[in-house]
C-alpha cells in the first residue's frame, strides 16, 4: 500500500436558484454560480487549451478557484498534505458538465497532476471492485480496429502495436495481439485466454445520433461495426479486465445533446473497474507514447496509480497528451499492482515464429508468430465466410512472401476456431486418385456425418472423375461447410506467352473441381496458394474467375519491422537496416538471412554484406533466374528496367506517364504473372498498384544509363506532383516525390515537397526524420546555390529551411 491521501469532489446534478452545490468528501462546502460554470464550459469547448499550455493553465486555475470557494477549502486540504506523498482526487460531474477538463486543475505553482504526486479520476462511486495482485506475468491484450469503409483516415495501428510491444517485451508480460479487430474475435480471444489484466483497444470513436457513443470496430469482413458500450461489455463479460484502455479519440467525452455519459464512463458503470479514454482527438504518436509508458510501469508490478503518474511524468515537458487522458474508476483501490513481480521471472513476450503441419504433415503453416497482413486476412475471411461471395480465394505472389502462412491463418480462423468447418488439404500436383483418396479419409473420420459421401464413392467408383466430383459437391459438400486447401498450385501450371495455364496432365482435374464448385452453393470453399495467377477457360469462360484473386507482396513498414524483431540472429547483429535492404521485405529471405548470421557469428560489416548479397543472389537464381533468362534483351526487360525508377507501388498509369512502351498495361500484367513485379490491392476499390520485385529492382535500374535515368526521375516527379494534388497523399508518397524531384534537378518541386513533409514530421514529433529530410534537400542544392537564391518564389518558403 502507498498510504495515498484521497478526496472525493462532487458537483451536484441539480441547479437551485442558479447555483450548484460543491461537496468535498460528501460534505456540502459551498455553492458555485451556474453562469460561472457555463462560462468555463464554453471556454473549454472553444478548445484553445488543447494545444496551448498557457490557456490550459489559466482554465485550470479558474476551475480550481470555483471548487476552492471563498473558504479556500481545497487549498486548505492540500496544504495539510505532504507534497511528496501520493494524493488522489475522485471527481463526480453531472453529464451536462462532463466537458469540463478537470484534469487541468491548477494552483499558482502549476498543474496539480504535474507539480504534485496527484492523480485526478472521474468517479462512478456507487460500486467498488477489488482485486489482489497475483503471482504471475501480466496478461495483456492489444486489439486495433481500422475499418476499410470508415470515412475518417485509416488508423496507423501497426506503429502503435509495435511501440507497445517493444515497451513490454523486456518484462514478464504475456502480450496477445488480436489481428482481426472485430467484436467476435475479441470475445473469442478473451474466452480462450481466460481473461486479461489489461485490454487495450485502439481505433476511432464517435457519437452516433441514434446509438450514442460507439467504438468503431470491424466486422469479420473488415467493414465498420459501431459497437456500443453494452455490446463491448457483453463480449468481455466472461472475464472482464481490471484495466481497459480505450485508445480512441473522444472515448472520454460525453454528449450533451443526448444527455449521455462518455463511452469510458459507461464501461465503468457496467462493471469495468478502471477505464482510460481520451477527452478530445489526440494524435496517434502522442497517445502511443503515453500508453507505452503506462504499460511499462504496470509490467514492473507497480500500482495503477503509480503507472499513471509515471506516464505523465515521462511526458512532463510535453504538454499534450496528458491533459487529454481521462481516467474513470468505480472507486477500486488502484494503489495496488495487477501482478506481483519477482526478480528472475523471464520476459513473457515471445516473438519467435513456430510452425505446425496440416493433415499428415503435407503442408507447413505458422502456429505462432504470424504478423501483419490485416487486409489480406479480412479479404480472405470475407470470401470464405460469405455464402454469396466467390467460391474460393486464390493467394498468389512471389516465392517466400508468406502465402502458405496466410492460408494457415485463414484456416485457423475458420476450421480451427469453428469445428463445424471440415478441411481437405492438397499439396502440389493434382491427380484424380489423390483428390478422391483425401475425400475418403475425411468421410471415414466421421462416417455418420459423411455417410452419403462414402455411398457415392463406393457405389459409383467406376464413374468418371468429373461425374463423381459433380455428385459430391452438389450433394454431401452442399450440406457441410468445408475448406479445400490447395497449396503450391503452381506445380500444376506452365507458362504460355507470359500467361500461366494448367498443364495437360492436370487440366481435367482442375476443370472438374472449378466447374463443379458452384454446385455446392458456396457452402464449400476452395483456398489456393500459387506463385502465379492462371487461366482455365471452358466455352469462353475463365473458371479461375470463380476465385477471388489476391496478390500478396513483400512486407514493408510496421509489418516488416515486426517480422525482423522475431529473428534473434538479425537482432543480435545490430544491422537490421542492412537486412531489410538485402531481403527486399521477403519473409523467406529474412529467415535465410537469420540462419546465415546465426551460423556465421562475429562477421564484420564487409563480410556480412557479402553474405547478404550471396543469399539475395541465391533467391533470384532459384526462383527468378529462369524467367529472367527467357526474356533477357527483350522490350519487356527494358520496360522493367525503366519502371524500376519507382521504389514504391504505383498505379499502372504512373508507368504510362514514363512513356515507356505502348504495351505498358500488358507488360505490367506480364510482370505480375511472372512474379517479376508485385501487385498490391486497395481494400476499398480493389484498384492495383505495382512495383518491380524488390530483390531485382536495383539490378534492373542499373541497366539504365544516367542520362535516361535523370529523364525518368523527372517524369516520375511530374507524375507525383499531379497525383499528390488529386489525392493529398500520405507522407511516404510525399517523400518519394521529393527524392524524384531532387534527382531530376527539379529543385522548386523538391523543396516544396520537403517543406510539407518536414511540417508533417515535426507535427508528429518525428524530429530526427525531419532532420533527414532537411539534409537531403541541402545535399542536393549545394551545387546550385546561386541559381537557387535567385528563385524569389522559393526564397519565401524553402530557403530558410535549407539555409
Amino acid at each position: 500500500m502507498n498510504n495515498r491521501q484521497k478526496f472525493t469532489l462532487k458537483l451536484d446534478e441539480h441547479v437551485v436558484q442558479g447555483r450548484r452545490q460543491f461537496l468535498l468528501d460528501n460534505r456540502h462546502q459551498h455553492d458555485i454560480a451556474e453562469d460561472l460554470l457555463q462560462e468555463a464550459l464554453n471556454e473549454a469547448r472553444v478548445g484553445m487549451w488543447r494545444n496551448d499550455s498557457q490557456a490550459g493553465f489559466n482554465l485550470g486555475k479558474k476551475l480550481f478557484r470555483l471548487m476552492d470557494g471563498s473558504g479556500s477549502v481545497l487549498s486548505s486540504e492540500l496544504k495539510k498534505c505532504d507534497r511528496h506523498k501520493p494524493c488522489e482526487f475522485y471527481i463526480t460531474l453531472p453529464t451536462e458538465l462532463d466537458a469540463l477538463p478537470v484534469e487541468l486543475l491548477a494552483e499558482e505553482t502549476g498543474f496539480l497532476q504535474v507539480e504534485r504526486k496527484l492523480n485526478i479520476y472521474r468517479a462512478e462511486m456507487d460500486r467498488s471492485s477489488s482485486w489482489e495482485p497475483e503471482d504471475r506475468p501480466l496478461k495483456m491484450l492489444f486489439m486495433a480496429a481500422s475499418p476499410i469503409d470508415l470515412e475518417e483516415r485509416t488508423l496507423n495501428f501497426e506503429d502503435e502495436e509495435e511501440s507497445i510491444q517493444r515497451s513490454v517485451e523486456e518484462w514478464p508480460v504475456e502480450l496477445t495481439i488480436d489481428d482481426l479487430g472485430s467484436l467476435e474475435s475479441l470475445a473469442t480471444t478473451v474466452k480462450q485466454s481466460q481473461g486479461f489484466d489489461v485490454i487495450h483497444l485502439s481505433g476511432h470513436a464517435v457519437v452516433d445520433l441514434k446509438k450514442g457513443p460507439v467504438f468503431c470496430l470491424e466486422n469479420a469482413k473488415g467493414a465498420l461495426d459501431k459497437v456500443t458500450p453494452d455490446r463491448l461489455v457483453d463480449a468481455m463479460k466472461a472475464y472482464p479486465p481490471r484495466v481497459l484502455f480505450l485508445s480512441g479519440c473522444e472515448t472520454g467525452k460525453g454528449d450533451k445533446r443526448l444527455s449521455l455519459e462518455s463511452y469510458a464512463h459507461q464501461m465503468v458503470k457496467q462493471g469495468v473497474p478502471v477505464v482510460l479514454g481520451w477527452g478530445l482527438s489526440v494524435g496517434d504518436t502522442s497517445a502511443t507514447q503515453m500508453a507505452r509508458h503506462f504499460y511499462e510501469y504496470l509490467a514492473l508490478g507497480k500500482p495503477v496509480s503509480e503507472a499513471l503518474e509515471y506516464s505523465r511524468e515521462s511526458l512532463k515537458n510535453q504538454y499534450v497528451p496528458w491533459p487529454l487522458l481521462r481516467v474513470y474508476t468505480d472507486g477500486s483501490p488502484i494503489d495496488k499492482g495487477l501482478i506481483i513481480r519477482k526478480e528472475g521471472r523471464q520476459a513473457g513476450s515471445d516473438r519467435q515464429a513456430t510452425y505446425r503441419k496440416l493433415n499428415d504433415e503435407k503442408v507447413t503453416v505458422l502456429e505462432k508468430g504470424f504478423v501483419g497482413r490485416r487486409r489480406a486476412l479480412q479479404q480472405g475471411i470475407r470470401t470464405l465466410k460469405n455464402p454469396n461471395a466467390e467460391g474460393g480465394f486464390l493467394i498468389h505472389g512471389p516465392a517466400g512472401v508468406g502465402k502458405s502462412c496466410l492460408a494457415g491463418k485463414l484456416i485457423e480462423h475458420l476450421h480451427s476456431a469453428d469445428k463445424s468447418w471440415a478441411l481437405l488439404v492438397f499439396k502440389g500436383k493434382l491427380y484424380p486418385e489423390v483428390v478422391l483418396d483425401e475425400c475418403k479419409k475425411l468421410f471415414r473420420s466421421d462416417q455418420e456425418k459423411w455417410e452419403k459421401g462414402l455411398e457415392i464413392l463406393n457405389e459409383e467408383k467406376d464413374k468418371e472423375f468429373s461425374v463423381l466430383i459433380d455428385k459430391l459437391l452438389s450433394g454431401v459438400f452442399k450440406k457441410h461447410q468445408t475448406i479445400w486447401y490447395f497449396d503450391d498450385f503452381e506445380d500444376n501450371l506452365e507458362q504460355v506467352n507470359g500467361e500461366w495455364r494448367v498443364k495437360e496432365g492436370h487440366v481435367e482435374v482442375a476443370k472438374a473441381l472449378l466447374d463443379s464448385l458452384t454446385f455446392a452453393d458456396y457452402c464449400t470453399k476452395f483456398l489456393l496458394t500459387s506463385r502465379y495467377p492462371f487461366l482455365l477457360e471452358i466455352l469462353g469462360k475463365n473458371l479461375a474467375e470463380s476465385l477471388t484473386s489476391y496478390p500478396l507482396a513483400s512486407m514493408k513498414g510496421a509489418d516488416l519491422e515486426k517480422k525482423i524483431r522475431q529473428l534473434k540472429g538479425i537482432q543480435e547483429t545490430g544491422h537490421a537496416e542492412l537486412h531489410k535492404v538485402y531481403s527486399g521485405g521477403n519473409p523467406r529471405v529474412l529467415d535465410w538471412l537469420d540462419k546465415v548470421v546465426q551460423t556465421h557469428s562475429n562477421l564484420d560489416v564487409e563480410e556480412l554484406t557479402e553474405k547478404l548479397q550471396s543469399t539475395r543472389d541465391h533467391y533470384v537464381l532459384e526462383y527468378l533466374g529462369e524467367l529472367l533468362a527467357e526474356h533477357e534483351g527483350s522490350e519487356f526487360v527494358r520496360f522493367l528496367s525503366e519502371a524500376a525508377v519507382f521504389e514504391e507501388p504505383v498505379p499502372s498509369e504512373a508507368f504510362a506517364a514514363l512513356e515507356l512502351s505502348e504495351q505498358t498495361v500488358r507488360f505490367t500484367q506480364t510482370g505480375v504473372n511472372l512474379t517479376l513485379m508485385e501487385e498490391e490491392r486497395n481494400p476499398l476499390d480493389r484498384s492495383g498498384s505495382y512495383t518491380v520485385h524488390p530483390l531485382i529492382r536495383t539490378d534492373f535500374w542499373n541497366k539504365v544509363n544516367s542520362e535516361r535515368g535523370k529523364e525518368l526521375h523527372g517524369l516520375a516527379s511530374q507524375w507525383y506532383d499531379q497525383w499528390l494534388e488529386e489525392h493529398d497523399g500520405e507522407w511516404n508518397s510525399r517523400r518519394h516525390a521529393m527524392e524524384h524531384a531532387l534527382c531530376a534537378g527539379r529543385l522548386l518541386s523538391g523543396a516544396e515537397h520537403a517543406r510539407i513533409l518536414g511540417m508533417r514530421l515535426r507535427n508528429l514529433a518525428l524530429f530526427r526524420e525531419a532532420t533527414v529530410v532537411n539534409s537531403k534537400v541541402k545535399c542536393n542544392t549545394r551545387n546550385f546555390r546561386q541559381d537557387f537564391r535567385r528563385g524569389t518564389k522559393l526564397k519565401a518558403f524553402a530557403w530558410p529551411m535549407i539555409e
